[in-house]
């Protein structure tokens, strides 16, 4: 007869209920369930009374009865008590009378289990078939139990966007790989839970808790189901990447239902990540569709356990450059960098995020420094959080990467103090000369014709004068920056006597450069190619047997002394233009010691070399030093002897130099380079320059600073060079392509405060000499017309100069949105089809 229920409330009470009650303790459960009984009390006869009465001896009839008490209760009940305590009771009962659970649990049950009877509990369904399973392993009935569940799978899945049951699904075919490592059925299980995984709800992406839960469920149990099988069966691993591909290259872009795929990627297993990439660069579809895709990609980073993903990108990275596809590449690094930037902050991501932003910035250079720079706030505030964590090997990996890009985009040295401060502030030393070196070595340069193209064609602009500063910016067609330098410290001299001289020779370094300087006087750009005139220019030691240009570093002092006397060479002979703006004359005097005869000899000069006295390099000289030194007499004796004409015989004697005129333009050179040992060492005393100096003629003449040549660098082989220049009263600066405006201060400051920025070469021009701002409009527009046809030319953009230059047209490219100081198509279909057309070649 049943227990009721104020009869059970007494025993629970009154702990009168024992292990004599056994033979109804499926009625004892029944009315525990349905009693109202504090739920902690309940839970405790539970765990103290019923679970472990299962180990004592039943009757058959007895542990089913319990058993379906329990089944019902878990499948259909209302409360957690019913749903989840009563798990304990199954288990315990069902493990201590094995033959009692295999009646119990037969083909019916299992139909009933499948069949949609319970379909309002599928998690709890999967439960009790994975408890169930394991103890049936070795019965008849597991067979039958393995064609249900086989033939039921794609309806399990396909029932709910639930993580939870997925998940579930997973563990019991982890624990009973039988399930899941079925000969035919192994692509097909892989390619439903591809699909489910990206039908599953995201959690809130910015609750580190919560997003961590979920892809511990995603990585640990849905993934590491996956490696099993991939492990076993090669073929669904491919066909697994093959279907998460297709599933980033759908085309809406607010769609994340491949985010959770990451957690998948984490365990593709090492060896296959390379050739996971592959197939990713393998896409058919546009630049904009592969680009879209990486982008879904790089997003992974987020995810928190990010085993895989930072190498699967960089592997990415890496094909794209291989496969020449640099457009894309350049787009991904341009657009991504600060999001994957940002991810360092949170400790989940940072090891990985650190990884791919160094292999972003490091390994690839960009044809403008833009993306570095629109970093600069970003990358201090990291740095600072960083070592207000104490996370000391993060801030110092980071800091390596800030003082690398410093290197390779050397040439703004007012834009970097701020974060070069912070770094000092922060007691973190920049690496070695030989580590920076490796940076810059190890970069890849990206300058493809088409991205050369793209470059300027998207640098077209209403403006014919290009807005306030009116000057365009030269793209560094490979370590051409020592000639990009000379060539806008010569533009901002006279200009209009270049643009109206008359060339004796058509084809020549001076017409190349006529051309040149009308392109930058009159074109629409903000920045050109001077590859025209380089290929023109460069001195016979700096090209290949063919006669072609060698894009290789060069001295820029012995480049500008080469190229003035070519100029000046090929200028007709009525119209010495050159030798007018730029030709001094010195005296050379030999004073005999001997008979105190003086002889003297006068030589042109166009760039006066000025040599460094002995030194500490810790300590200033001023130009004026420089120049004492210069004119310093020399007394030569012993070996040096001077051949005497009036004694006929050698005499020691003591020469000296003086110069006795100087050109509209005085260009100075700082002789920084000795060589010891065979090898070149820069010398990086600093030097202070005025911006008035006197002739040094004497002639009562100044001369007002022009133009400076930096050099950023250690030494002559190595290094970057950029040009301060001056229209008026307004300082600019010029570094290849990037043309902003600065001051006379940075000029001052910088040297003394950054060792490796050192004053090369200095132009000084005539005071009064009129400048070419006052072209009048006659002039303009008599020149203009001259080089129309060059001008039309350089301004044309080809359809297909226009598509190559569409990552470069947004404000990410041509405009640092820094204040000075100073760049798919999946298909559509039903619930689990997502376009059979496949993207990839496998």
């Amino acid at each position: 007869m049943p227990i009721s229920r104020s009869k059970l409330g007494n025993l629970i009470v009154c702990g009168i209920y024992s292990e004599h009650s056994v033979t109804s303790m499926d009625q004892i459960l029944s009315g525990l369930i349905k009693s109202n009984h504090n739920e902690k009390l309940k839970v405790n006869i539970i765990k103290k009374k019923i679970a472990p009465a299962g180990a004592q001896k039943h009757s058959e009839g007895e542990v089913m009865k319990v058993l379906a008490v329990c089944w019902d209760a878990i499948l259909q009940g209302m409360t957690t008590f019913e749903t989840e305590d009563c798990k304990e009771v199954y288990v315990s009962w069902a493990k201590n009378n094995p033959q009692a659970f295999y009646t119990f649990f037969d083909e019916n049950k299992i139909d009933a289990l499948f069949n949609g009877t319970y379909i309002s509990t599928p998690i709890n369904i999967i439960w009790i078939a994975h408890q169930s399973a394991i103890l049936i392993r070795e019965t008849s009935t597991f067979q039958y139990f393995t064609g249900i569940f086989h033939s039921k799978f794609s309806e399990i899945l396909a029932s709910e966007n639930n993580l939870d049951l997925l998940a579930n699904i997973c563990r019991m075919m982890i624990d009973l790989p039988e399930l899941a490592l079925c000969k035919g059925k192994n692509v097909i299980f892989c390619i439903y839970i591809v699909k489910s995984v990206s039908k599953v709800t995201l959690p809130d992406i910015n609750d580190p808790a919560i997003l961590r839960s979920f892809a511990s469920k995603v990585t640990n149990d849905i993934g590491r189901l996956m490696k099993i099988i991939w492990k076993a069966d090669s073929n669904s691993l491919y066909v697994s990447l093959q279907t998460i591909f297709r599933f980033l290259c759908q085309e809406n872009e607010n769609d994340d239902s491949s985010f959770a795929h990451a957690g998948l990627i984490s365990n593709v297993p090492t060896n296959y990540i390379e050739k996971s990439s592959e197939y990713i660069c393998k896409f058919d579809g546009s630049d904009t569709a592969l680009f879209k895709v990486l982008e879904k990609i790089i997003e992974w980073l987020r995810w928190p356990i990010t085993k895989n993903i930072d190498r699967l990108i960089s592997s990415v990275l890496v094909t794209l450059e291989r496969s020449s596809r640099h457009l894309v590449l350049l787009e991904c690094i341009a657009i991504k960098a600060k999001f994957v930037l940002s991810l360092i902050k949170d400790p989940n991501t940072r090891t990985s995020s650190c990884k791919v932003l160094e292999h972003m910035l490091l390994r690839y250079v960009q044809p403008l420094p833009t993306v570095f720079h629109s970093l600069l706030d970003d990358f201090i505030i990291l740095i600072e959080k960083l070592n207000k964590n104490g996370d000391k090997e993060t801030l110092r990996n980071v800091a390596n990467i800030i003082y690398g890009l410093m290197h390779i985009y050397s040439g703004f040295p007012d834009l970097y103090l701020p974060i070069s401060d912070t770094l000092k502030s922060l007691g973190i030393s920049k690496p070695n000369d030989l580590i920076l070196q490796s940076y810059k070595d190890n970069c890849k340069a990206l300058l493809t014709d088409d991205i050369r193209e793209g470059i300027i064609s998207s640098s077209n602009t209403n403006d014919s004068r290009r807005g306030t500063l009116r000057k365009i910016g030269l793209i560094n067609e490979g370590n051409t920056c020592y000639i990009n330098c000379v060539i806008q410290a010569l533009y901002m001299c006279k200009i209009n006597n270049v643009l109206s001289a008359h060339i004796s020779v058509e084809e020549s370094e001076f017409r190349e450069l006529q051309n040149l300087f009308a392109i930058l006087t009159f074109a629409r750009k903000s920045v050109v190619s001077a590859l025209d005139f380089i290929n023109a220019s460069v001195p016979p030691w700096v090209r290949d047997s063919k006669g072609k240009a060698l894009l290789t570093q060069q001295d820029c002092y012995e480049y500008l002394s080469y190229l003035l006397d070519q100029l000046d060479e090929k200028s007709a002979t009525k119209d010495k233009v050159i030798d007018r703006l730029f030709t001094g004359e010195m005296s050379f005097f030999m004073k005999c010691l001997n008979c105190l005869n003086v002889s003297v000899t006068k030589q042109p000069f166009k760039v006066l070399n000025l040599s460094f006295p002995k030194c500490n390099e810790l300590e200033d000289l001023s130009l004026e030093t420089l120049f004492s030194h210069w004119r310093a007499p020399e007394n030569l004796s012993g070996e040096c002897q001077y051949e005497c004409d009036v004694c006929n015989s050698k005499q020691d004697a003591e020469r000296s130099q003086k110069i006795t005129k100087v050109g509209e333009y005085l260009i100075l050179t700082l002789g920084r380079y000795r060589s010891i040992g065979g090898n070149s060492e820069k010398i990086r005393t600093n030097v202070t320059y005025p911006y008035i100096i006197p002739s040094p003629s004497n002639n009562g003449d100044k001369y007002h600073l022009n133009a400076v040549i930096f050099h950023h660098g250690y030494s002559l082989s190595h290094g970057h060079y950029y040009t301060y220049a001056r229209e008026s009263d307004q300082w600019i600066l010029f570094n290849d392509a990037v043309v902003r405006e600065t001051d006379f201060d940075c000029l001052k400051t910088v040297t003394k405060r950054i060792r490796e920025e050192s004053a090369y070469v200095l132009v000084y021009v005539l005071e009064g000499s009129i400048n070419d701002e006052e072209m009048n409009e006659a002039t303009y527009n008599r020149l203009y017309s001259k080089f129309k046809h060059i001008i039309m030319k350089a301004e044309e953009s080809t359809e297909k100069e226009q598509n190559n230059g569409r990552f470069y047209k947004s404000k990410r490219w041509d405009k640092d949105d820094r204040n000075p100081p100073g760049s798919c198509g999946g298909g559509g279909g039903g619930e689990w089809n997502i376009g059979e057309s496949n993207r990839f070649v496998f």
